[in-house]
């Protein structure tokens, strides 16, 4: 899991990079960083890292001096970084860690679950920190599906890495009977079979997946809705 870390860089956030850094690779996760921007407005290319991101962390630490109720800025990049996660569809996963001290007004709207953050009691937050990696591990899962019949990957093989050939995926939800599309995925080949990666499929009862491949106008390939905890999925060929 990639985990984009929006924070100050400047000496007094160092510890970010010292403490969180290496608490986020104990995961197993990579953090990635946008420190190009150096304090700018929040441009396409952090944008784009963002997107790119399975979930973020914004530390909304203290910056200059309080005003005259006590109270300070902190950096506007990293609550634009908080957004810009906020706003994507699907929604990318994303914790406030919020000073104290630091203007509330300043965040990115009331009723947003946030971490509190005392320079006293650092432990505290970076405790808090695991928790909600480990949840996020938990609510996040990857799930991996070896593709069938071998007719499919006769038909597919020599295509790999053209651009015309998509997978896409639906997530049905038992319970509620919403369905659910997840961003395009790229097909693998790995020894004689041909896999897929899923993100972000929520592990629980009543989540079933279903996978669709297809060439242009040439061929569609779906599959029925299945458990997303199955290890292979068999796809029909349609009719187009």
């Amino acid at each position: 899991m990639k985990i984009f870390v929006g924070y100050g860089y400047n000496e007094r956030d160092r510890w970010v990079e010292d403490l969180v850094f290496p608490l986020i690779e104990a995961f197993g996760d990579r953090p990635v960083s946008g420190q190009e921007i150096s304090g700018q407005d929040l441009n396409d290319g952090v944008r784009g890292l963002i997107k790119e991101c399975d979930a973020l962390m914004g530390f909304a630490t203290r910056r200059g001096d309080p005003d005259q109720n006590g109270q300070w800025k902190t950096h506007r990049w990293v609550t634009d970084e908080l957004a810009t996660a906020n706003a994507q569809s699907p929604r990318i996963p994303f914790v406030e860690i919020r000073e104290a001290g630091v203007d509330p007004q300043l965040g990115i709207g009331t009723g947003k679950a946030y971490i509190r953050y005392n320079e006293r009691e650092r432990d505290r937050c970076l405790l808090n920190l695991v928790q909600t990696i480990f949840r996020w591990h938990s609510e996040m899962r990857v799930c991996v599906f070896e593709l069938a019949p071998l007719q499919l990957i006769d038909a597919i093989r020599d295509k790999l890495g053209d651009a015309n050939l998509q997978c896409s995926c639906q997530l049905l939800n038992t319970n509620t009977g919403d369905e659910k599309d997840l961003p395009p995925t790229k097909i693998m080949q790995q020894r004689e079979g041909l896999f897929i990666y899923l993100r972000n499929v929520p592990s629980d009862l009543f989540t079933l997946v279903r996978v669709r491949v297809s060439f242009g106008k040439q061929f569609l390939w779906v599959s029925d809705y299945q458990k997303s905890d199955a290890r292979i999925v068999t796809l029909k060929q349609q009719i187009i």
